[in-house]
């Protein structure tokens, strides 16, 4: 497919594939731009997989977000099926991770980030679905791009089945929220824990339910409760693992009810005054102050009491002590 034009673009090279297709990346002659075009597996490209691919193309598009990957167009016509999608030049999250886990304050920004993308689809009444590191691109300036939203979904409160066609569960399973795994209705909570499961593993650089078979990790997801981040971690803000272990709750009820609020989270811990765990926070110059004023009135209320007690032993009087300690005290702190 390498040199071949496909409707107006040009395809250069492969970039990769997924579940749902390949991605390859084209050129666009009349824009002058580079573009990914994402074919849909000639085995899923039957009517209702032309149908569903149309439906979430045209969702995806509504979500204009500088942390959201673009949708430019769909060809339903085209055998088999593509969608032409914003290219991002970057690495996934998924790659990046192989290097090991990100530094707190890279993952926390970049967590809030996602959150704010993902929290954004989920105001237009869409749903991800399969929010894994892989659908998660790490721009080269610095940014996220949530994408793929190939398995996203319309919210339908009335609208309980969660399973493809053919009777699978839809998604990744290492990432599928326990009520996604039992085949009940997912709704936005379960990004919300998969959104928990991303933060983890960038923070701890393992995954937190991973074993050794796809069915010994749906086990733990349903039923096993993750080591505690803040006992592995040093340096990381106390409120943090909070916040990971909220998203992971395997009752929807108790998780946070949107991203918004995880956002909100994140954000107050990217403050520069937010203090890390194990590391007591510098005193500021005015507690230096202050401190140094306690010492030294310590130290006078010592040695004067001496004086008091045994004044001949110093040569001194009694009255030799009328001295204002407090004065000299604050005239010592303001000339700091």
């Amino acid at each position: 497919m390498v040199g071949t034009h496909v409707a107006r673009d040009r395809i250069l090279s492969r970039i990769g594939a997924g579940g749902m297709g390949e991605v390859y990346l084209a050129h666009d002659p009349a824009l002058d731009r580079h573009v990914a075009l994402k074919f849909l597996q000639a085995a899923r490209a039957g009517d209702s997989a032309r149908r569903r691919l149309v439906t979430e193309a045209q969702a995806a598009a509504r979500l204009d977000h500088p942390f959201v990957c673009k949708i430019y167009e769909v060809a339903e016509d085209h055998d088999p099926p593509f969608m032409v999608m914003e290219y991002v030049e970057g690495t996934t999250l998924r790659e990046r991770l192989r290097q090991g886990p990100l530094p707190i304050k890279e993952t926390i920004r970049l967590g809030s980030e996602i959150a704010e993308a993902v929290d954004v689809a989920h105001n237009r009444g869409l749903f991800h679905r399969d929010l894994t590191p892989a659908n998660v691109m790490l721009a080269a300036n610095g940014h996220v791009k949530v994408m793929d939203f190939g398995l996203a979904r319309q919210e339908a409160p009335e609208e309980g089945a969660t399973m493809t066609a053919t009777g699978q569960v839809a998604g990744t399973t290492a990432y599928m929220s326990p009520e996604q795994l039992r085949g009940e209705r997912v709704d936005r909570r379960s990004d919300v824990f998969a959104f928990g499961v991303l933060l983890y593993e960038m923070t701890a650089g393992a995954h937190p339910f991973s074993r050794n078979s796809a069915c010994s990790t749906a086990e733990a997801i349903l039923n096993a409760t993750p080591a505690p981040l803040d006992e592995q971690l040093a340096g990381v803000p106390p409120r943090f693992p909070h916040v990971v272990h909220r998203c992971l709750d395997k009752d929807p009820e108790r998780r946070y009810q949107s991203l918004h609020d995880a956002h909100i989270e994140l954000g107050s811990l990217a403050q520069p005054d937010a203090q890390m765990s194990g590391r007591p926070a510098p005193p500021t110059r005015v507690a230096a102050r202050w401190a140094l004023a306690a010492s030294v009135a310590a130290l006078l209320a010592s040695g004067g009491f001496a004086l008091w007690m045994w004044p001949d032993r110093f040569g001194l009087a009694q009255p030799a002590l009328a001295f204002n300690a407090r004065d000299w005290i604050i005239v010592s702190v303001s000339r700091t």
